[in-house]
C-alpha cells in the first residue's frame, strides 16, 4: 500500500480505521494512534484530533473546527487547533 493512497486514519482504542482512496471499507489494525502517528512522515500526515490523523494533500477546507475532505467531515480537537489553523493559514 503506497502512502498516497491513505486519506486519513481513525482511532479507536487499540485499533485504527486506515482509510484507503478506492476502497469500499477501512484497514483495520491492532495499533494505538500514537505509534501510527510516528510512522507517518510529518510532512504528510497531521494529527487533528486524539482520534483522528489526516493526508494534508486531502483537505479540501476547514470551517468551524471541521476539517472537509473529499466525501468526509473530521473534527479538529481543540488540543491541536492552533497549529492546524496556523498551518492552513485559516
Amino acid at each position: 500500500m503506497s502512502l498516497c493512497k491513505i486519506e486519513y486514519v481513525c482511532g479507536m482504542k487499540d485499533y485504527v480505521n486506515i482509510f484507503i482512496k478506492n476502497e469500499k471499507r477501512p484497514l483495520v489494525t491492532h495499533i494505538t494512534m500514537k505509534v501510527v502517528e510516528n510512522m507517518l512522515p510529518k510532512d504528510s500526515f497531521m494529527r487533528v484530533h486524539r482520534s483522528y490523523i489526516v493526508s494534508i494533500k486531502k483537505v479540501i477546507s476547514i470551517q468551524n473546527k471541521v476539517l472537509y475532505l473529499k466525501d468526509e467531515e473530521i473534527p479538529i480537537g481543540e488540543t491541536y487547533k492552533n497549529v492546524i489553523l496556523e498551518f492552513f493559514k485559516v
